[in-house]
């Protein structure tokens, strides 16, 4: 995996998944971001397996992949680079580099497999509120009708 990203717009972008991240949890990947990079888009995930947020930005991606990253240490680097651009990339197996486009910033941080990280929540849908959606569309039926 290799992205070329905007610093700003993927720390907005980390900021808005971090309220998914679990901060307790015996399941250690549950800190994590689940990165997923294709074509020119980059997918963020999180959860604590009762609520899940993705969110994802257009960006370069010079070698597609995903992995698991710490997300409070991710989120923290991120912030700390001062250029508008940087790179994050895949350097060995398990193992990441992110840099600044000037090369004065330079972190390395351990990663997981995304095969590892849990599906986001399925959503569930109240019973009351598709009762209400119902009896709504019939309500709308009938006033038709009796036009």
């Amino acid at each position: 995996m290799k992205l070329k990203l905007k610093t700003g717009q993927f720390s907005d972008l980390l900021s808005a998944v971090m309220p998914a991240v679990s901060n307790r949890s015996t399941l250690p990947t549950l800190s994590h971001f689940l990165i997923n990079a294709t074509k020119n888009k980059v997918m963020v995930y999180a959860t604590d397996l009762e609520i899940g947020i993705e969110s994802s930005i257009t960006t370069e991606v010079e070698e597609p992949g995903s992995a698991t990253i710490p997300a409070r240490n991710l989120l923290d680097m991120v912030k700390v680079i001062d250029t508008e651009e940087f790179t994050f990339q895949k350097i060995k197996e398990g193992k990441f580099e992110i840099s600044s486009i000037d090369g004065n910033t330079k972190f390395n941080i351990v990663g997981g497999e995304a095969e590892e990280y849990p599906g986001l929540p399925e959503k569930k849908e109240d019973k009351r509120q598709k009762m209400a959606l119902y009896n709504s569309a019939i309500f709308y039926l009938f006033k038709i009708m009796i036009k």
